[in-house]
């Protein structure tokens, strides 16, 4: 799944460079173009995968997210640069494990609990690797527990739970 805002820099030309080495792998699309997406969809028509990728654009209202994160078996964020994504928290949200690029603070809860895969940004074949890899039915449930992981850990009552154990230190 590569959701949210379609952006140039989110680096969904790369995914789509990577999908003819996973012929096994079926990519959604979800979410608002703000830059063309018909590159894209020539990209991948020219490169032979466009009956791969299940183009939902628009927005996505939130009702809608938690069934497409379900559908979902990973969720690939190709970024060429950031500092944070609220996608990435999406799917960690959702217990669900991501490959990211190694751009800003996006890999550090997926290393952090084992969520997934992190890998160089504009590199199609070591997402493609990244992404098999990960397919791997040992390696999807190893990620999966690290996603549920991170689910539990990253939540407001955590964070404060933390602030408290740190109050509490302090004033003894």
């Amino acid at each position: 799944l590569f959701f949210g805002l379609i952006r140039d820099y989110k680096g969904l030309d790369v995914l789509v460079r990577a999908l003819p080495e996973l012929p096994q792998a079926r990519l959604v699309v979800a979410g608002d173009p703000l830059d063309p997406v018909e590159p894209l969809r020539r990209q991948a028509a020219e490169l032979g995968v466009a009956e791969r990728v299940d183009w939902r654009l628009g927005f996505l209202p939130d009702d809608e997210i938690p069934r497409l994160m379900h559908e979902a078996t990973l969720v690939a964020l190709p970024y060429r640069k950031i500092d944070s994504s609220g996608v990435r928290a999406t799917a960690l949200g959702h217990a669900r494990p991501a490959v990211v690029t190694d751009v800003g603070g996006l890999p550090d809860a997926i290393r952090e609990f084992g969520a997934g895969r992190v890998v160089p940004p504009d590199d199609p074949s070591a997402l493609a690797t990244a992404i098999s890899d990960l397919l791997d039915p040992l390696a999807l449930r190893q990620a999966f527990e690290g996603a549920e992981a991170a689910r539990r850990a990253l939540t407001w009552d955590a964070a404060a739970a933390q602030h408290e154990a740190v109050y509490e230190e302090i004033r003894r």
